[in-house]
């Protein structure tokens, strides 16, 4: 009997080599639309604990009829208890030593990963805004989190770029509305998820790569090697490596 051959799929994505064994291609953002997490969230109006109802049964214990706590879940709940959060304040990500603004990173996740950006400041929500420029190796200026990247030994002097106060965590954060089918019930996917970046933003962003660019243009070579995109070949050992 021939040996069955198991076929590839063929409309399995094609993604790159790995650059790392626990370094996945997608971001946790995009894995988070791309399984449809979305819709298993509950909303905050159903967030609620649920409060088990004690109520008082009739036993026969030792040959007498006594009253007893109930202690299984009754099959209504109340829902006007909000399930308690919890007190312990949330610390502010720490950043490692070696990101600095300045600092040239190489995304390891996500469209861009491989690219080379410059890392400008940390976020409140602890993640890092760099940027490629896009006019070089065609990264805007984006959110990105510090496990997701290398920090290298090339800086760039970045002391006279100036970013917005304006540029904040809400200001990468997109509109989302809920897709309705032809009956006009909620469908499994949301619309909107590609939204298209406003015409204020792309002036920011285009303002404060034209400042990086000038910064970039007085280190020699530094243009090439940020156009210049970071892959691992053969035999190449990562942990031996000086970035």
């Amino acid at each position: 009997m021939p040996k069955r051959v198991r076929k590839e799929n063929p409309n399995k994505e094609k993604s790159m080599a790995p650059l790392a064994k626990s370094v996945t291609r997608l971001s946790p953002n995009s894995l988070f639309w791309k399984k449809g997490t979305f819709s298993y969230i509950k909303s905050d109006a159903k967030r609620t604990k649920k409060v088990v109802k004690q109520q008082k049964i009739k036993v026969v214990r030792n040959k007498a009829t006594v009253e007893v706590a109930d202690d299984r879940i009754a099959a209504d709940f109340s829902l006007t208890t909000i399930r308690s959060k919890s007190a312990k304040p949330q610390k502010a990500t720490k950043l490692r030593s070696t990101i600095t603004p300045g600092t040239v990173l190489i995304l390891l996740a996500g469209k861009f990963a491989g690219k080379r950006v410059v890392f400008l400041k940390q976020l409140p929500s602890g993640l890092l805004l760099v940027t490629g420029p896009f006019q070089l190796n065609g990264v805007p200026l984006r959110r990105v989190n510090q496990r997701y990247v290398i920090a290298t030994s090339t800086k760039v002097d970045v002391s006279a770029v100036t970013v917005p106060a304006t540029v904040t965590d809400a200001t990468f954060t997109k509109e989302h509305k809920t897709r309705l089918d032809e009956t006009g019930k909620k469908s499994w996917f949301r619309a909107g998820k590609k939204g298209a970046i406003s015409e204020e933003n792309k002036k920011t962003f285009d303002a404060v790569d034209q400042q990086v660019v000038a910064a970039v243009g007085k280190v020699e070579l530094l243009k090439e090697y940020l156009q210049t995109p970071f892959r691992l070949q053969n035999g190449d050992k990562p942990h031996e490596m000086k970035f």
